[in-house]
């Protein structure tokens, strides 16, 4: 890939981005392909000039004819070096969200808008992820290109490079596309050692919310009170130790487990990598749970939407999306 020095470069996305809006689907022509000689090719023009003033200083003929030979190889394959990515046309496939510190994985469709065919292509982000592909004629190549992560939100990538030397290496045409296309990142989740003691938190603060009293299931004792019936009386228990205890009872289908961010422990990502782990456990073990956070609440329920829903709101928590 092509790589420039950072005041260049910075300059070149200013001037990139105005001149290359964003787009889910984009068509490679004139106005957006860029094509210069490659090194091998300055060193061939170095030695069309050197055959040049050979021929003129000692009239040799041959001399002539080879740097003229030179020279139009030269033009003849920038023109074909243009023609293989001219027409190309890349759309967006979709991405799978991840967790931060992972790679995403977006997904492209790479045809040709006349159905001919384009060979040694090279596309990807410079210190990330490149490949390379060839078109056949009418065919039409997927390509998935991983992107390192580091935190959480919606996440766009940089711009995307496309490149070739083909046929011949002597120049090198290529293009930036900037695809309209965010991805989630959700907090990175906390391993199960370290979120042991805030599910304990979590489970103890939240009890009394999570197992509503029912009649179905038994779930222990406590302490007798005025006006309970004689029925949930622990009589055995009673004959043991002389006092009076009531039997307490849960139904399963309404057990509901709220995951509070109040419950949590440390600063802002460290309680949302908490909340993380938490919502992928209930979810494992299906749970019927709700999300608590700070100006927003997710209602109990089930399911993988469910899931995506949590994750999301842990993801875009005091975050701002971002603009092309």
């Amino acid at each position: 890939m092509i790589s420039l020095p950072l005041p260049l470069r910075l300059k070149m996305d200013d001037w990139l981005n105005r001149r290359l809006p964003c787009a889910n689907q984009i068509t490679l022509d004139q106005g957006r392909i860029f094509i210069v000689p490659t090194r091998l090719s300055l060193a061939m023009l170095a030695l069309v000039a050197l055959l040049f003033m050979l021929g003129n200083l000692f009239q040799n003929t041959m001399a002539y004819t080879v740097s003229f030979w030179l020279l139009s190889l030269q033009i003849i394959s920038i023109f074909y070096t243009f023609r293989n990515l001219s027409g190309v046309q890349i759309k967006t496939a979709g991405s799978t969200p991840c967790f931060a510190g992972e790679r995403i994985h977006f997904n492209y469709r790479i045809s040709h808008s006349s159905g001919r065919a384009a060979h040694n292509l090279a596309i990807g982000w410079q210190e990330q992820d490149t490949t390379s592909v060839d078109l056949q004629a009418g065919g039409e190549q997927q390509v998935q290109l991983s992107y390192h992560a580091p935190r959480r939100g919606l996440m766009r990538p940089e711009k995307l490079e496309i490149q070739t030397r083909y046929p011949t290496g002597l120049a090198v045409a290529w293009s930036y596309l900037r695809f309209d296309l965010d991805t989630i990142v959700y907090p990175a989740p906390l391993n199960s050692i370290t979120s042991q003691e805030d599910r304990a938190i979590d489970c103890a603060e939240e009890e009394g919310h999570a197992k509503a009293e029912g009649v179905t299931n038994f779930a222990g004792v406590r302490d007798y009170q005025r006006g309970d019936s004689p029925r949930r009386v622990h009589w055995a228990k009673f004959a043991q130790t002389g006092e009076l205890y009531t039997k307490t009872f849960e139904d399963n289908q309404n057990q509901e487990r709220w995951l509070q961010w109040s419950a949590q422990h440390g600063d802002t990502e460290r309680r949302l990598s908490a909340l993380c782990t938490l919502v992928l456990e209930a979810h494992q073990n299906n749970e019927r749970y709700g999300l608590d956070l700070p100006g927003q609440t997710i209602k109990p329920n089930t399911g993988l939407p469910h899931r995506d829903t949590c994750l999301r709101a842990l993801a875009l928590f005091q975050q701002e999306i971002p603009h092309a």
